[in-house]
């Protein structure tokens, strides 16, 4: 299209060695804006200051990934003093950087750590910048005056801000926070999540699923008792595939074994990609019971996929799910939730997997990302 841009991407999460698939979806960002721009992910993140001693890697890695050059700064996490070697690393590094590849913007993840960082950086070096923020809820990311103050000034220093939902936009405005808003959704990569060539043969189960961290705000307690509440109705053709992991896994596991679901119930752990998306076409329908999603990436994958989806409706879910793609269910309590996973399996015939897999290339596949992010790059650099 002409006229292609530097962009330094710069992660408050990203992929490394202590969390393998923190932040992965900013790649898809990457991905979808690298067919117009040329695009670079500068990543400085925290280890343990014993992992850091080890020099397991070094502490500046430079390497092409997927087609992507990624540079990875290994900080300490020296208790509550680590900033004060995050932000030094990443304006040295940032600095060495410039020689070889001076942006025409910076794309920051986060206002907090990455987004303040890059505040900095952009008035050292005297480049615009703007910020994505997927944060849900806004409150997690400033827990104190000083993270308000912090990501305040950062957020409105920057060009735009660009909130994965209208839902979180308005959580940030909340905190008198002022800017030009763009909404811009995670993308999905339809070359990964694709549907299966065949419709799936059902055995006597509708085969459900979940898919993201075993934290309190997934709410999996909730799904576990509306299933054992749809056994105690007699209704017993479901089973539950869980993919994930998380410090409460056992305790969800212990769950499970006291609701006596676990004939009916797999704990699968932590998956690569690929292997989440060939769950999702194995599967009948997708599952979020979550207390709030900002966005809910799973969501637009299983779309991709042609599999329905049930959300609660908590933040970003209300502008994803259309009738059409799948039901949101208003009050997150156990008796609605069963209702509803019973509702759904009732009409699965109903809902057209064409129709599904169209909705989510046409608003979240890396090529309609991708050209909304290159319309706001080349609205926002001057």
């Amino acid at each position: 299209m002409g006229d292609r841009k530097k962009i330094v991407v710069f992660p408050s999460w990203y992929t490394n060695e202590v969390v393998p698939l923190a932040g992965a979806f900013v790649q898809e960002y990457v991905k979808a804006a690298m067919r117009d721009h040329d695009m670079m992910v500068f990543f400085p993140y925290v280890v343990p200051v014993g992992v850091f001693l080890r020099r397991t890697h070094p502490w500046v890695e430079d390497h092409l990934e997927n087609g992507i050059r990624t540079v990875r700064v290994r900080v300490p996490h020296v208790r509550k003093l680590w900033l004060l070697f995050y932000l030094p690393a990443a304006v040295l590094v940032f600095r060495r950087l410039m020689r070889q590849f001076k942006p025409d913007l910076i794309h920051s993840h986060v206002a907090m750590p990455a987004g303040f960082a890059t505040a900095i950086i952009s008035r050292i070096f005297r480049i615009p910048y703007i910020i994505s923020e997927h944060t849900g809820p806004f409150s997690l990311l400033v827990p104190t005056r000083l993270h308000l103050a912090m990501a305040r000034w950062a957020m409105q220093g920057a060009r735009a801000i660009l909130p994965v939902s209208k839902n979180l936009q308005a959580q940030i405005e909340q905190y008198g926070i002022h800017n030009t808003f763009y909404i811009v959704p995670n993308p999905v990569d339809t070359s990964i999540f694709y549907p299966a060539s065949s419709n799936r043969t059902r055995k006597g189960l509708y085969r459900m699923l979940f898919v993201g961290g075993l934290s309190p705000e997934k709410n999996i307690p909730l799904l576990l008792e509306a299933l054992a509440e749809l056994r105690t109705r007699g209704e017993n053709g479901f089973a539950l595939d869980i993919v994930g992991d998380g410090n409460y896994r056992r305790e969800y596991e212990a769950l499970t074994i006291r609701l006596k679901l676990t004939d009916i119930v797999t704990f699968h752990g932590l998956k690569a990609k690929h292997e989440v998306a060939e769950f999702m076409r194995q599967c009948d329908f997708l599952v979020l019971p979550s207390k709030a999603e900002t966005f809910g990436c799973v969501l637009v994958e299983a779309m991709a996929c042609g599999k329905p989806v049930l959300a609660t409706d908590q933040g970003g879910p209300s502008e994803i799910i259309t009738p059409q793609t799948g039901t949101l269910v208003n009050v997150a309590n156990i008796d609605t939730l069963a209702e509803a996973i019973a509702s759904m399996a009732s009409r699965l015939h109903t809902f057209r997997k064409e129709e599904i897999v169209s909705y989510a290339e046409k608003n979240f596949s890396l090529a309609a990302i991708g050209y909304t992010l290159n319309d706001i790059y080349r609205h926002v650099v001057v």
